[in-house]
Parts: structure tokens; C-alpha cells; sequence
């Protein structure tokens, strides 16, 4: 019996990312594809990818405070374990700052925070944050955060180029 390969769930036209991100994009759905596969995905698996909707959004919430992520909520009801994946585009207007990211799940931070240097002012970086969140089986609730460090510094989202996507083991 051929095993069932799984697929991810979302198609991003290049009108809603820049190319080089959109490059880095399905680089990291690739990778995600083939880490769930590994896993066997022979069973049907709860899945939900939410992007950005709005355009350039700005925090300027200094870590170790948190700030929501727009558009990057997911409510979903699992029966167990989720695999979630945060990806995002962004820059700072202060050369040598720092934009942190994270994922809480019911308000609470779960995996490690992910640093993304900016030595100098407006350079574009990215991050991808995968994690096997062990949750109990029920409705939750996943956002993805971030802050800027030093106090003074705004951090902006570049277009709509972030996305968060959890997907049930």
C-alpha cells in the first residue's frame, strides 16, 4: 500500500510575497513537508496556516514585553501533539538592534525566543521558528509575538511576507 505523502495546505501567489521571500518561503514549506513525512503521514492530520494580511506592522513593545504578531492567531481543536512553524520578514529603523519572536500557545510562551539582529538600519532578515508543541488534547489558542530591543527602536514587518501554520502529529 502506497504511504499517503502530505501536502502543504496553502499556495501564496508572488503578488503576496516578494520573490526573495517567497523563495525562503517555499524553501521552508518544503522542509516542513518532509520533516511531517518523515513522521508518517499516513493518518489525516488537523492542519490551519493563517499569513499576514496587513501591511508593514509596526511594534515598538521592548523585549522582554510581547506584542502580537497581526493576523498570526490560530484557535483550532487538536486531539494531541501540533508541529507549529512561524515564519516572518522584518527590519529595525536602529542599527544594532534586535526583533524577538515567539509562540505562545493559551498565553503562555511555548519553544525558545528567536533573535533576529539587525546590525544596521532598515536591513531586511528573516526567521523561521519550527516547534513540537506537546499539548493536551483540546481547543487552544497559538499567536505569535514579538518586541524590539533597544528601548526607542521600531520594528516593521516587511509587506505581508509572515505566517504562522500548525499541523496535528
Amino acid at each position: 500500500m502506497p504511504q499517503k505523502v502530505f501536502v502543504s495546505p496553502f499556495e501564496l501567489s508572488k503578488r503576496d510575497l516578494e520573490d526573495e521571500s517567497l523563495h525562503v518561503l517555499n524553501q521552508f514549506n518544503r522542509q516542513l513537508c518532509a520533516s511531517i513525512n518523515s513522521l508518517g503521514a499516513a493518518q489525516s492530520r488537523t492542519s490551519q496556516l493563517v499569513a499576514g494580511l496587513q501591511a508593514s506592522p509596526t511594534t515598538q513593545i521592548v523585549y522582554p514585553s510581547w506584542a502580537n504578531l497581526p493576523d498570526l492567531l490560530i484557535t483550532l481543536t487538536v486531539s494531541g501533539s501540533v508541529q507549529l512553524n512561524l515564519f516572518c520578514v522584518a527590519k529595525s529603523d536602529t542599527p544594532g538592534s534586535t526583533i524577538f519572536f515567539a509562540i505562545f500557545r493559551d498565553g503562555s510562551q511555548v519553544g525558545p525566543t528567536v533573535p533576529l539582529a539587525c546590525p544596521t538600519a532598515n536591513q531586511v532578515g528573516s526567521i523561521s521558528l519550527p516547534w513540537l508543541d506537546p499539548v493536551k488534547p483540546g481547543e487552544h489558542t497559538w499567536q505569535a509575538k514579538w518586541a524590539v530591543t533597544p528601548s526607542g527602536a521600531t520594528a516593521t514587518a516587511d509587506g505581508k511576507n509572515r505566517l504562522l501554520q500548525l499541523v496535528e502529529v
